[in-house]
């Protein structure tokens, strides 16, 4: 993968400097501003002369596969550490109607209350998944 991402930017390095040195010309002659449009289409046209398209598409390939294998290692990771945080979850909600809701309705004011299930049950799901991710 380092070797693939070393290539890309090695094309784009190759592009560039010729970018600049195509630039440098255009700057010391006596021609007229190009248009944007024409910046782009001459811009195209060196990225296209310069940049050698297998290097770029070995590349990429190798980038692809290798993302495609950490997302299926890291899916089935997650799906792991979600499972056993809610797993978690149903135990230490029970605990925490009776040992950390009743401070925490006589800190707060009546109106308040509503909250202090759903807050009190993400707190318990934070608790679970830092507990599972490790």
């Amino acid at each position: 993968m380092v070797r693939a991402v070393d290539d890309l930017c090695s094309e784009a390095g190759r592009a560039m400097e010729v970018a600049t040195s195509m630039e440098r010309k255009q700057k010391s002659s006596s021609e007229a501003t190009p248009t944007p449009r024409d910046v782009r289409i001459q811009q195209t046209k060196i990225v296209l002369a310069t940049i050698d398209p297998m290097k770029i598409n070995q590349a990429m390939g190798a980038l692809y596969t290798t993302w495609m294998g950490i997302s299926s290692v890291l899916e089935r990771e997650f799906a792991k550490t979600i499972a056993l945080s809610l797993t978690i979850v149903e135990y230490l909600r029970p605990l925490t109607r009776y040992v950390v809701e009743p401070p925490i309705y006589m800190l707060l004011p009546e109106e308040y209350y509503r909250w202090v299930p759903v807050l009190v049950g993400w707190g318990c799901k934070a608790v679970a998944t830092s507990v599972a991710w490790r």
